[in-house]
Formats: structure tokens, C-alpha cells, sequence
């Protein structure tokens, strides 16, 4: 029978070897022990970028609420907004009538004030006898 010789490997040198992109060389005793802390690595780094997941998808719930909140502010004030928009149409509707008479009304005045204007400048012309110059 061969003798087998084992190699008993230090623990930094262990954590080297399972640190190493390549993979392990050595066979003995301390394989399994290598090739257990290379996988106990690897599911610590997975765990790590799990948890970083974790928070993100928290930060993420988190700013969903935060809009879910200024849409639920957005639309009472759409809602406040066409509330006004509709009781203006109703006003505007309800007063049309009124404004057309209104303007039917005007033009009649504008003339006659602009009579009144040109009728006052004319009666103190000279040429145009003036009620109160008679009295004198």
C-alpha cells in the first residue's frame, strides 16, 4: 500500500484558496472544508445582493405610496377645478340672455350720448342761439 500524505492547510490559507477565481488543487482532508467556506461565500454575497434588493423594493413601495398620495391630491383638485369650470357654464348660460339685451340696449345709448355730446358743444357756438344769452 501507498502512504497518503496530508496536507493540513492553515485557515488564512484556506480563505485564500476559496477567495481564488481558479479552482482549488489540493486534495485531502481540507477539500471539502475549501470547497464548503467557497460555497459559504457565495451564499453570503448572494445574501448581500438580496438584501440590497430588499431596501431597494422598500424604497420603491415607498415612492409608489408617495405618488399614490399627490395623484389622490391631483384629482380633488381636478375635480374642485370642473366643479368651477361646470357652474361658470351654467352662470355664463344663464346670464347670455342678459348680456344680449344688455348689448341691444347700448348701441341706442352710445348714439344718443354722442348726440348729447354734439348737440352740448353746439348750443355754446355763437352761431347758435344759446338759451341762457337771451336772459342776459
Amino acid at each position: 500500500m501507498q502512504s497518503q500524505e496530508c496536507i493540513d492547510l492553515g485557515a488564512q490559507d484556506v480563505d485564500l484558496l476559496a477567495e481564488s477565481p481558479q479552482g482549488p488543487r489540493i486534495v485531502g482532508r481540507d477539500l471539502e472544508e475549501l470547497r464548503a467556506k467557497h460555497h459559504l461565500g457565495l451564499a453570503q454575497a448572494r445574501q448581500r445582493q438580496l438584501m440590497e434588493l430588499e431596501a431597494q423594493l422598500l424604497e420603491l413601495r415607498g415612492l409608489f405610496v408617495q405618488l399614490e398620495g399627490l395623484l389622490a391630491q391631483q384629482h380633488g383638485a381636478a375635480d374642485s377645478v370642473e366643479q368651477h369650470v361646470l357652474r361658470t357654464l351654467d352662470y355664463a348660460a344663464q346670464t347670455g340672455g342678459g348680456v344680449k339685451r344688455a348689448a341691444k340696449y347700448q348701441r341706442p345709448s352710445r348714439r344718443s350720448a354722442l348726440l348729447r355730446a354734439a348737440l352740448g358743444l353746439c348750443s355754446c357756438c355763437p352761431c347758435l342761439p344759446c338759451p341762457g344769452r337771451g336772459l342776459r
